[in-house]
């Protein structure tokens, strides 16, 4: 459940006399735009293979890359869709050695910015997430990827929408979170009797 946070901020003029039982104005900052979630993802499976000590994704780290993952759909996927555009703050969950494929050359792959139909509500489902991470020599996972398929739907003036997607994102811990350092991504779109399909690999 999102919740918006309205702030209330008390504007005093310095060279304005107080009066009494006299109020001061207020303003109201814009609630933060965030998405609804129109899928939740689950974790499903877990494998994890070690080079050293045994290594647990444990339960803050499954928490928090799942948490990155649904940003990811939410703000890449379902925001263009529903708003026509992204949601801010969706490159910084690359690292820098892959931000500038996935903002440039595999954009329109990685995220649904060119669709932009702007439509009220979408429709969307998601496979369990597949978990596979590699243990470091210090028994912590090192890299971790998440494995999921996403279909969307939803019905335009052109006919009926179709989005079937295959997404891996691998995840490292670099400057204290966890960061996008590979992604392998496959999409097909179908618009009526139409289909196209895309692929992008970086990483």
């Amino acid at each position: 459940m999102l919740v918006a946070i309205v702030v209330t901020v008390i504007v005093v003029l310095a060279d304005s006399p107080k009066k009494k039982g006299a109020t001061a104005p207020t303003t109201t900052a814009p609630r933060p735009e965030r998405v609804i979630p129109r899928v939740k993802l689950k974790i499903g499976r877990v494998f994890v293979q070690n080079v050293g000590p045994r290594a647990h994704v444990r339960r803050p780290v499954r928490h928090d890359l799942l948490a990155a993952a649904q940003r990811y759909v939410d703000d890449a996927i379902i925001a263009p869709l529903e708003k026509g555009h992204l949601i801010a703050g969706y490159g910084k969950m690359y690292d820098p050695g892959v931000r500038s494929g996935a903002l440039g050359r595999d954009l329109s792959t990685l995220t649904e910015v060119k669709m932009g139909f702007r439509r009220d509500r979408v429709s969307a489902t998601a496979s369990p997430v597949r978990v596979d991470a590699i243990g470091g020599p210090d028994g912590r996972p090192a890299l971790v990827a998440l494995t999921f398929a996403l279909n969307v739907d939803a019905q335009t003036s052109k006919g009926h929408l179709a989005i079937r997607r295959r997404t891996e994102l691998t995840f490292a811990p670099e400057f204290g979170r966890w960061l996008v350092t590979a992604y392998n991504v496959s999409v097909q779109r179908s618009l009526g009797r139409g289909g196209k399909k895309a692929h992008a690999q970086a990483g």
